[in-house]
């Protein structure tokens, strides 16, 4: 009924059939079983002995015990009738839906779960995002309960569609005729910026980023103080899915700080979790990483996998251990994700 395995302790068995139950199964599995809130109908036990089937709502196979709607001609796993029916994942910005053959008719193609990257079914049940076509597996979505929590009023429905960047990093002194303003007040700096372009032949850093600035910045001229455009623009506030809080991350600004995520000393701005005694930090550049990427050193787009065992790193031979990678998976290109950041030369 449920496939695990019980080490010791008294079964229900029969000895000709090899077909053993627990007892704490058989006295939870009641004929019926009604969760308005995973589904709007009662769901009816079915005994299919000797038989297997395909759960509608999570799309893995099952034995024996079912258990159907007969007004949706759904059949499911006993565990499968409570499912939450609205998440807000780690991985996606929106809530996700669990919806039974949840994709319709008019998708073209196949669809992807951005966990394991394995196709998801569209005659079974997913976690989905309709706007923005963002699929996972149910069994891959609910792996880990950190990554997600339920949705069960309007009023946390709503707070999940709100995306809290906090307030404007800047405010604009003085209007550019181009893509730049000419002058800002930033937070992080007590004088204003002006917009500036690039000498030639002298190297300046971003007080950001630390990385040299290459384009048209912003620069104090009474403290050298220096930020690229796109730093100058960095959200105070920025949700993530590289950490296990879903509180947004804090910009502080002046750090000198070791990013949790790269293992990096860094000096700069960075992101700050601000939940109750956790205070992670991690550089801007780790904070703006996607599931999707791209590395000098690969022509195809990376692709983020949680759990994949490759021997060693493409870009730096260092075993990988069982962190999450970046990989190319028809060039069997795999690589750490700090090493996404390094240059071809």
């Amino acid at each position: 009924m449920c496939r695990e395995i019980q080490p010791r302790g008294f079964v229900y068995g029969c000895s000709i059939c090899n077909f053993v139950f627990h007892i704490e199964c058989v006295s939870l599995s009641l004929p019926t079983f009604e969760d308005t809130s995973s589904h709007e109908h009662q769901f009816t036990r079915l005994w299919l002995r000797q038989s297997s089937f395909t759960c509608d709502a999570c799309g893995s196979s099952g034995d024996f015990v079912s258990y159907i709607c007969s007004t949706c001609s759904l059949i499911v796993h006993k565990q499968c009738i409570s499912l939450p029916r609205i998440i807000k994942h780690i991985l996606h910005h929106h809530p996700m839906f669990h919806k039974y053959f949840v994709v319709a008719d008019n998708e073209a193609g196949t669809l992807e779960c951005a966990i394991c990257h394995e196709e998801v079914s569209k005659e079974c049940g997913s976690y989905y995002c309709s706007d923005c076509k963002f699929i996972l597996h149910v069994n891959c979505a609910l792996q880990d309960t950190w990554w997600y929590y339920k949705i069960e009023s309007k009023d946390d429905y709503e707070k999940a569609l709100v995306v809290d960047t906090g307030d404007p990093p800047f405010v604009v002194i003085k209007d550019g005729e181009n893509v730049m303003n000419t002058e800002i007040k930033h937070f992080s700096h007590r004088h204003n910026l002006v917009s500036t372009e690039v000498v030639k032949n002298v190297n300046r850093y971003c007080d950001c980023c630390s990385i040299l600035i290459t384009t048209s910045f912003y620069l104090c001229f009474q403290c050298n103080f220096s930020l690229h455009k796109s730093c100058a623009e960095l959200p105070r506030k920025k949700q993530t899915w590289i950490h296990l809080h879903q509180l947004p991350l804090t910009l502080i600004p002046n750090c000198f700080f070791l990013c949790t995520l790269c293992d990096q000393g860094c000096t700069g701005f960075a992101y700050k979790c601000m939940e109750y005694l956790c205070g992670t930090l991690c550089c801007v550049r780790c904070a703006g990483l996607s599931l999707v990427c791209t590395s000098q050193g690969h022509r195809h787009l990376l692709h983020y996998y949680r759990k994949y065992d490759p021997k060693y790193c493409n870009a730096c031979g260092v075993s990988i251990g069982d962190c999450g990678i970046y990989r190319c998976r028809g060039c069997d290109f795999n690589v750490h994700r700090k090493c996404t950041y390094l240059p071809q030369v």
